[in-house]
């Protein structure tokens, strides 16, 4: 999975945590990934 698809998932999921209710561990997630994509761009 290229940087592009792992971004798209991460809106996907944004999304859809707008769009309905989400677990918390969902929004959990997403935040860590958000987190871990920008340190490596940043690096």
């Amino acid at each position: 999975m290229d940087e592009t698809d792992r971004l798209g998932r991460v809106r996907t999921l944004t999304l859809g945590a707008i769009r309905d209710e989400i677990d918390p561990n969902d929004m959990l997630n997403i935040a860590k990934i958000t987190l871990n994509w920008a340190i490596r761009r940043t690096i």
